[in-house]
């Protein structure tokens, strides 16, 4: 059946998902990915971090496309980016809309003042996933 260029699909049938190789390995049990529906794009650019707190520029645009609390997200930076070194991934504890901070439910690594950092989201979810990943 032809899809009318009107048709203006917008749910799970209009998505790009991503799956990525969070930690690669010998065999298939050592090996962990992490997946968006939205191709990784919501992401923003982090402001400050100070202990377990992330300040971002922004929530993003609405309750779909944002942070929310118990998503994981991980940081990123061209370098992660261009050597395809993932960082662990963190749990957002608490969203605090009014200054934009994301506390998180463990410790954020040091990245010692690094310029350009982005915190970008991942959509796995439930028992299985954590800081590692999905099996």
């Amino acid at each position: 059946m032809p899809v009318t260029p009107g048709a203006g699909y917008q749910r799970l049938e209009n998505q790009l998902y991503r799956v990525e190789v969070q930690r690669g390995g010998a065999t298939r049990a050592n090996i962990t990915f992490k997946w968006s529906r939205e191709n990784a794009s919501v992401e923003s650019t982090i402001e400050n971090i100070a202990n377990n707190v992330i300040t971002v520029s922004s929530l993003g645009k609405d309750d779909v496309l944002g942070f929310a609390n118990d998503q994981w997200v991980e940081i990123v930076d061209e370098e992660s980016e261009l050597k395809h070194a993932p960082r662990p991934l963190l749990q957002i504890g608490q969203v605090k809309p009014a200054t934009r901070e994301l506390i998180m439910k463990g410790s954020v690594p040091s990245l010692g003042g690094r310029a350009g950092l982005k915190l970008r989201r991942w959509d796995q979810s439930g028992a299985s996933a954590t800081r590692t990943v999905l099996p």
